[in-house]
């Protein structure tokens, strides 16, 4: 059963997978047994790196503004599997 300190980890989960990995949540119901989400989910490729530098630089304030290509295109075939584990999870958590 979810309590109410539960749920507010469960929506402060929600949204920091909606900006880090490229998904927008367009709705969520979080109930005291189980949650619904309904998500679109963007292709690493279309964001552009500006977009890309922001998203990491507001999780992570030690990472410079300077990042280099390479090291942005390293980011984005992570996040590939990444986000497909987190999907994974969300699906997994709301079976249980």
């Amino acid at each position: 059963m979810l309590g109410d300190v539960e749920k507010e980890k469960l929506l402060s989960v929600i949204k920091q997978f909606n900006s880090l990995y490229f998904v927008n949540v367009i709705g969520y119901c979080i109930m005291d047994n189980h949650f619904h989400l309904l998500v679109k989910t963007s292709s690493v490729e279309d964001i552009n790196n500006e977009e890309l530098k922001e998203r990491l630089s507001s999780h992570n304030k030690n990472i410079s503004n300077e990042i280099t290509e390479s090291e942005l295109l390293k980011y984005k075939e992570s996040v590939k599997g990444d986000r497909q584990t987190m999907l994974d999870i969300v699906v997994l958590s709301a079976k249980i």
